[in-house]
């Protein structure tokens, strides 16, 4: 229902806003990873991705002071190829931005059940 009234109101269903300047935000690709990072890994608040494309694509938000991109680190290397698309496109519009993979191969939902193990 949410989505029709969104349609109807000429409001995309993809569509965010920001309320207020972020200190730091991170980034990953898929929900599960964005939430192991931010209840596990690194306490920042956490927007997911779909996909790797739409990490590449994120727009730029001129009210987040920093961007911590958690990349995958896949084998295709997919992740960090997305990251850096990404960072350039921020660095670029001025914001400080940070890039962080796993030591090991996999993703930061890896990492947070090693933490919690």
């Amino acid at each position: 229902m949410v989505n029709h009234i969104a349609a109807a109101s000429g409001i995309p269903n993809d569509s965010s806003w920001t309320v207020s300047a972020l200190a730091g935000l991170g980034i990953a690709e898929g929900i599960e990873t964005a939430l192991s990072v931010g209840q596990r890994v690194f306490p920042v608040d956490m927007w997911a991705t779909a996909s790797c494309g739409a990490m590449e694509r994120l727009p730029v938000y001129p009210c987040v002071g920093t961007l911590h991109i958690f990349a995958d680190r896949d084998p295709a290397e997919h992740g960090i190829k997305a990251a850096r698309a990404c960072a350039a496109r921020w660095v670029k519009a001025g914001t400080d931005v940070r890039i962080v993979q796993p030591k090991a191969a996999g993703d930061w939902n890896d990492v947070a059940k090693e933490i919690a193990a």
